[in-house]
């Protein structure tokens, strides 16, 4: 059986939470230290973030980072 790729996943998770916000992807980016194109990468599955960016997106969306793992 095939599953999705784990950043396709991510990405559409974090686009999922950060349109709960909602922030455009320039602001996500511009307030949390990343830039919009890093953000838009990451949200279309191109970009595997390291861990402290995936702890800066936790903390920007007010998760814990396990929290912000879940469900992938």
């Amino acid at each position: 059986m095939q599953h999705p790729n784990i950043d396709k996943r991510f990405g559409q998770r974090l686009k999922e939470l950060r349109e709960k916000i909602p922030k455009s992807v320039n602001m996500f980016g511009y307030e949390n230290d990343l830039t919009p194109a890093t953000v838009s990468r990451i949200e279309n599955g191109i970009h595997s973030p390291r861990l402290r960016t995936l702890q800066k997106i936790a903390e920007a969306l007010g998760l814990s980072l396990s929290e912000l793992l879940q469900e992938l």
